[in-house]
């Protein structure tokens, strides 16, 4: 180990504790861009865990589906039609849940759906509530997956109890089979 004075006067430092000293700024380098990728690696799971919770994948209500996504017989006569969503007959009342979360964008009547809650989901993505006995929610409300929207009913154009659950992609029904887990 040699002594080596750096600054007439000053203390000696050793080449091992130059060195070490030299370990240490590299590894204080090596510790910040770390910390700048581990903040990266923090915002996209952030975004991650929102997109998977805005996903329409949980069921609104739990009942007998009898009517699927696609082509069916008209429940009001006549010839075949096409049936934008899935009906899920349950009692009258009971709690419709959000899919997922987002930003409710329509809550009202419409003639065919009666009592009809939207839900826009972002990227495009929005789910339709039809046939409400009462909406729970007001149009510009956040709403959280599970969160109640309103209850089953028969307002509208509906042939029974049911809730009418649509999914829209781009404003274009899609069959809500593919995003519900059971």
């Amino acid at each position: 180990m040699q002594a080596v004075s750096l600054v007439a006067g000053a203390p000696f430092m050793s080449d091992d504790a130059a060195r070490a000293l030299g370990d240490l700024a590299w590894v204080d380098g090596q510790l910040a861009a770390a910390a700048d990728s581990l903040g990266v690696l923090s915002a996209l799971l952030k975004q991650r865990t929102e997109d998977v919770a805005a996903a329409p994948s949980l069921w609104p209500v739990r009942g007998v589906v009898t009517s699927t996504f696609g082509l069916r017989l008209s429940p009001y006569g006549g010839g075949a039609e096409m049936h934008p969503g899935i009906d899920i007959q349950a009692p009258y009342g009971k709690p419709v849940a959000a899919g997922g979360s987002g930003e409710v964008i329509y809550a009202g009547r419409d003639p065919g759906y009666g009592r009809l809650v939207v839900v826009d989901h972002g990227g495009d993505l929005e789910t339709l509530y039809g046939h409400l006995s009462k909406i729970l929610v007001r149009e510009g409300q956040r709403v959280s997956r599970g969160q109640e929207v309103g209850a089953v009913g028969a307002s509208g154009r509906a042939t029974g109890t049911h809730l009418h659950y649509e999914v829209r992609v781009n404003n274009e029904p899609v069959n809500p089979s593919r995003y519900l887990v059971n």
